[in-house]
C-alpha cells in the first residue's frame, strides 16, 4: 500500500513499521546487502576434483547437474534458468506432482505458468519428509553438483537437509537456498511472498510514486529478481569451484533483490542526502491508454512544456496533475508520436500482452505453441 506520513502500524509487520525506504535503513541487514550485494557465500570444502564426466552439450552449464525442491517462481524460475544455460535440473515434487501444476489457465491439463517454468527439467517424486524419501535424495544430492531450495525458514534443519548434511555426501556440491526474508530474522513470522516483501521493503512505495497505481505491482517483480539473483549466485559459486577447488553455499532472498532494486536511493538516505529525482519519471493516463514518459534534466522538462504547450510547475504533485490534464486531450499513441519527436523518452504501456506478437522489437523473443513462451535470452556461439 502507498503509505502517508500518519499512516498506523501495518498489521503483520513490526510494531511502528511502515514500508518506505527510510524505514528500511535500520534494519540490521541492510549494511552488508548494500556493500557485498545480494548473496551471502559461505566457504566449503576445498581442493576438490572436477566434477564426473558427463555428457556434455555446446552451453555453458551443460554436463552440471541441478537438483532442485522449488515451488512457486523465486525458485524454480532460478533452476529455469539453469536449464537454458545447459544444466540438466532434477525437480523434487512430493507424490502425486506439484499442486501448483493445476493453476488455470491450462493447456493439455497442466497450468501453463507451471510448464513455463518447468518444462525444460526432469521429475523425481519423493517424500522427504520419510526416511525413504531423504535417503533418495541425498543419493541424487552426491551425484549432483547443485542443490536448491527455497524451504520455508527452520524446514531443511528439521529435516536434517542442511548445508553440513548434505556436503557429507557430496563435498563438492554448491548448497543454494532462495528464501523470502534472508537475515532478517525478525521477519521470518510472515510469509516471505512477493507482495509481501515489496511492501516492507519499500518497493511499493517506490511502484506507487511512479505509476497509475496505488501500491505496489501484482506482476512478482521480486520473484522475478531474485529467481535471476539466485541464478547469479550460483554461477558464482560454480566459477569460485572451477577456478578455486572449494564449494560451499549460497544464500539469497527476495529482502536481497529488493534492496538490489532500490540501491540507489538507500545509499543517499543512509548517507544523509536526498535521493536523486528525476524530474517526470512516470506511468499517466490519456485520453486512451497510459504512457510512460521519463525527463532525465531540465532541457527535457523544457522539450515536455514546449509539447505540451502547458508551463508546467515546479513542485512535483502538482506537475504531475498538470501533465495528466494536457495528455487527456489525445491517446497514448499519438502522445508517444508527438514527444517522441520533441526528443523525449515516450512509450505506450502495453496493457493486453496479446499485442507484443505484432511489435517487432519483442516478437522475436517469443515462441508461440500451445501457448507463447519466451525464449532463452541468451546466444552463444
Amino acid at each position: 500500500m502507498r503509505p502517508s506520513p500518519s499512516v498506523a502500524p501495518q498489521p503483520g509487520f513490526p510494531s511502528g513499521r511502515r514500508p518506505s525506504l527510510h524505514q528500511r535503513l535500520a534494519d540490521e541487514d541492510l549494511p552488508a546487502l548494500l556493500e557485498q550485494g545480494p548473496w551471502r557465500f559461505t566457504s566449503g570444502s576445498g581442493g576438490l576434483t572436477p566434477s564426473p564426466a558427463r555428457e556434455r552439450g555446446d552451453l555453458p552449464l551443460s554436463g552440471l547437474r541441478v537438483i532442485e525442491s522449488c515451488r512457486r517462481i523465486q525458485g524454480p524460475l532460478a533452476g529455469h534458468l539453469l536449464a537454458l544455460l545447459g544444466a540438466e535440473v532434477i525437480r523434487i515434487e512430493l507424490p502425486g506432482g506439484d499442486p501448483l501444476r493445476g493453476m488455470p489457465p491450462l493447456v493439455d491439463g497442466c497450468s501453463v505458468r507451471f510448464d513455463a517454468l518447468n518444462r525444460h527439467k526432469s521429475v523425481c517424486e519423493l517424500d522427504i519428509k520419510s526416511v525413504r524419501g531423504r535417503a533418495e535424495l541425498l543419493e541424487l544430492a552426491s551425484q549432483a553438483d547443485v542443490f536448491l531450495h527455497n524451504w520455508a525458514p527452520g524446514k531443511a534443519a528439521e529435516l536434517s537437509l542442511e548445508h553440513a548434511d548434505l556436503a557429507r555426501v557430496n563435498p563438492a556440491l554448491i548448497y543454494a537456498y532462495a528464501g523470502g526474508w534472508g537475515e532478517q530474522r525478525d521477519l521470518q513470522r510472515m510469509p516471505g511472498t512477493d507482495f509481501m516483501v515489496q511492501a516492507y521493503s519499500g518497493v511499493a512505495s517506490q511502484i506507487a510514486r511512479r505509476s497509475a497505481s496505488a501500491g505496489g505491482s501484482l506482476f512478482t517483480v521480486l520473484d522475478v529478481l531474485g529467481g535471476v539473483v539466485a541464478t547469479q549466485g550460483i554461477s558464482a559459486a560454480l566459477l569460485k569451484r572451477a577456478l578455486r577447488g572449494e564449494a560451499g553455499r549460497v544464500d539469497s532472498s527476495l529482502l536481497g533483490a529488493a534492496t538490489l532494486l532500490c540501491s540507489e536511493p538507500l545509499r543517499a538516505l543512509r548517507d544523509g542526502q536526498a535521493p536523486a529525482e528525476l524530474p517526470v519519471a512516470g506511468v499517466y493516463p490519456t485520453a486512451a491508454g497510459l504512457l510512460a514518459i521519463e525527463c532525465r534534466n531540465s532541457a527535457d522538462m523544457e522539450c515536455l512544456r514546449q509539447a505540451l504547450d502547458y508551463p508546467l510547475d515546479t513542485e512535483p504533485a502538482l506537475r504531475d496533475e498538470q501533465i495528466a490534464h494536457c495528455l487527456a486531450s489525445r491517446d497514448a499513441h499519438a502522445w508517444q508520436e508527438l514527444l517522441q519527436a520533441f526528443g523525449l523518452a515516450a512509450a505506450t504501456v502495453a496493457e493486453d500482452l496479446s499485442t507484443l506478437h505484432q511489435d517487432g522489437r519483442i516478437a522475436p523473443c517469443l515462441h508461440t505453441e500451445d501457448y507463447t513462451l519466451v525464449k532463452s535470452p541468451w546466444s552463444f556461439t
